[in-house]
């Protein structure tokens, strides 16, 4: 569904968190002042004028921290990736990684005695995501791209979640100093879901590329 409308996976990629980022963040500021007033989400919503540029804003603020927040979370699970990626340290089961390295080395005439080499080349994955990408029709490729998605709209939920939150404590009047505490255990919990659900989406999109790869050569190897 994303692949067939872009506009779509961008906004919510993009534009749902730079809104909930900018709503969040007026909210907050309301608290410490009459901003509420002047460039509140009230006024702007009346606003038609306003509202377009709340978007587009919305969309800027959105694209820049999700791309930082996807940056640093690929900085930091980068050993995992490759873990996941490369075929012999894959969450696969051992019988699946062998055929899946021997029809590799079928499909892109490989030197057989490089079968290891194969299951310990992290970069043999990308062969394989091209090779699903040219033989799979367009709903199995969008099919197996959504895990991809998801990864990215995960990557960027962390900072709106913690607005949210510090809105949320701050509209329940909790004393600024359990904020600062209950915000810093939010953020580590925050961190370590995030970081579960994206290794798990990412892990899924990597096994379903390898899935798939097989069955598609095994059908090309019958059909030729």
């Amino acid at each position: 569904m994303f692949d067939k409308i872009p506009s779509l996976k961008d906004f919510i990629i993009y534009v749902i968190p730079g809104i909930l980022i900018c709503y969040f963040t007026l909210n907050i500021l309301s608290h410490f002042g009459n901003i509420q007033d002047i460039i509140g989400t009230s006024s702007i919503s009346k606003n038609s004028v306003l509202t377009v540029i709340g978007i587009i804003f919305s969309f800027l603020v959105g694209f820049l921290s999700s791309q930082v927040q996807i940056i640093i979370s690929n900085h930091f699970l980068y050993k995992r990736n490759i873990r996941l990626r490369t075929l012999k340290t894959s969450t696969l089961s051992e019988d699946l990684k062998d055929k899946i390295a021997t029809q590799i080395i079928t499909i892109f005439n490989f030197d057989p005695a490089k079968k290891d080499e194969i299951l310990e080349d992290n970069q043999i994955f990308y062969l394989c995501v091209n090779y699903v990408k040219i033989y799979s029709n367009d709903k199995s490729v969008s099919s197996i791209q959504r895990s991809g998605n998801f990864t990215s709209f995960a990557s960027a939920l962390p900072i709106p979640v913690l607005l949210g939150l510090w809105d949320l404590f701050l509209i329940i009047k909790m004393p600024f100093c359990y904020i600062i505490p209950f915000l810093l255990v939010s953020l580590a919990l925050l961190i370590l879901l995030t970081r579960k659900i994206i290794l798990g989406f990412r892990e899924d999109w990597v096994n379903t590329n390898y899935r798939q790869f097989f069955i598609l050569s095994l059908r090309n190897n019958v059909c030729s």
